[in-house]
């Protein structure tokens, strides 16, 4: 294609489009990875996904900074569960945020 007589050039769409492909595929990839699968899960393993340490909200007043403010849905092989519905949602949640919600309760 010539433009104003500069030369512009397109090297290899095709092969870039497939690189986006790929890389489309990949990052549809590690959202699976990384996004809940599990039925139920523990306070620890919730933790790791919101990216906090369960030490730090494991008691006391910061209880209610837990998944359901500390409530768990359901208890498997006696330990506290809860939900992928009550994890995803939790994750979405700031600290402000649950404090906001807690207080509405």
């Amino acid at each position: 294609m010539y433009e104003n007589n500069n030369v512009i050039t397109v090297p290899f769409v095709d092969e870039i489009m497939k690189e986006i492909k790929k890389l489309t595929l990949q990052v549809t990839e590690l959202k699976e990875k990384i996004s809940p699968k599990q039925e139920h899960y523990d306070l620890k393993t919730a933790c790791i996904l919101k990216g906090v340490n369960a030490n730090s909200i494991s008691s006391g007043v910061k209880r209610r900074c837990q998944p359901n403010f500390g409530i768990p849905d359901c208890t498997l092989g006696g330990g506290r569960r809860w939900k992928r519905a009550t994890i995803e949602e939790w994750l979405k949640l700031s600290d402000k945020e649950i404090d906001e919600k807690y207080k509405q309760r």
